[in-house]
């Protein structure tokens, strides 16, 4: 690969000490791109902590460095691989970027349609600073934060992970504002997004064993897809570790939706707290059961006040 040169306004700063020459590369608004550590193997050349290098031979104005008094062919050669470092990770995150948008054309859709179904959620692709390869960020606070982990929990690989474990390559932290980031690398951005589009809303194995996705999960998973459709939906707890997503349709009226162990999901009609209608679908799957109760909530609304 050929030398890159350095774009018009754009420096790179030394700063020498303990035998090493830190060398920092900025663009031309003055934003940090990459560093790098370049050996001393004589004494400092620039007493100047600041000093601003831009001593490649690319540059076509020999002038310009020049001034800096013979600057060593050996840190003439480090700044001109950090640039070119620079460079090559900046093509392949775009060509991350780019295979990841080939892989998931509907990302926007996908990320507009998270922000609908977890309230005040900040989604954000950038490339990692350690590899520079493309990630997704999520970002949640306060009761907006507790809807997001209710969908991080109920996604298969933090099921498969364990309840105290997040799978290799994504990471979550709450800080002291109550604010939750989730971040993703590329392989999970892929994985997650296409379970939230093609959700089937089954219960999934974790380990093996006969252990499954609680009732708790996936309540959470159907509020959160009503939600998306434009239903006005919650979770409650029943008693013990029974669960069920909320369909609000009047002062006295409620659905409650939820998928028995081995069957499909199901609803109950309350009016002043007493059950008074119920019905089944064979379906398993939250998007198409959502459907059904969307459809089901018009139809009473137009013969109940």
């Amino acid at each position: 690969m050929s030398h890159r040169a350095l774009p018009d306004g754009w420096t790179i700063h030394t700063r020498s000490a303990l035998g090493l020459t830190a060398l920092t590369l900025y663009n031309d608004a003055g934003g940090f791109c990459q560093s790098d550590y370049h050996e001393q193997t004589g004494p400092p050349v620039h007493p100047d902590a600041r000093t601003i290098l831009r001593a490649l031979e690319s540059l076509p104005a020999a002038h310009i460095y020049r001034a800096l008094d013979k600057v060593p062919a050996s840190l003439r050669d480090a700044a001109q691989a950090l640039l070119n470092s620079y460079f090559e990770r900046l093509a392949q995150t775009q060509a991350d970027a780019a295979a990841l948008r080939q892989a998931i054309p509907d990302f926007h859709a996908l990320t507009a349609r998270l922000r609908r179904s977890v309230p005040d959620c900040h989604t954000d692709a950038y490339p990692a600073d350690e590899t520079g390869r493309f990630s997704l960020m999520l970002a949640a606070r306060g009761a907006a934060a507790g809807r997001l982990l209710a969908l991080l929990a109920a996604w298969p690989p933090f099921v498969r992970a364990g309840e105290d474990e997040l799978p290799p390559g994504v990471t979550a932290d709450l800080d002291t504002t109550t604010t939750l980031t989730v971040t993703l690398d590329a392989r999970h951005t892929r994985i997650f997004l296409d379970w939230y589009r093609n959700d089937s809303g089954l219960p999934l194995d974790v380990d093996g064993s006969d252990r499954r996705v609680g009732e708790a999960e996936l309540a959470a998973r159907m509020a959160a897809r009503l939600r998306e459709i434009g239903v006005e939906a919650d979770t409650a707890n029943t008693g013990s570790t029974c669960w069920v997503a909320v369909v609000p349709l009047s002062e006295r009226l409620h659905l409650e939706v939820f998928c028995p162990e081995d069957e499909g999901w199901s609803w109950t009609l309350h009016c002043d707290g007493e059950q008074i209608g119920v019905g089944y679908w064979s379906t398993t799957s939250t998007a198409e059961a959502a459907n059904r109760i969307a459809d089901l909530k018009e139809s009473l609304g137009a013969t109940v006040a």
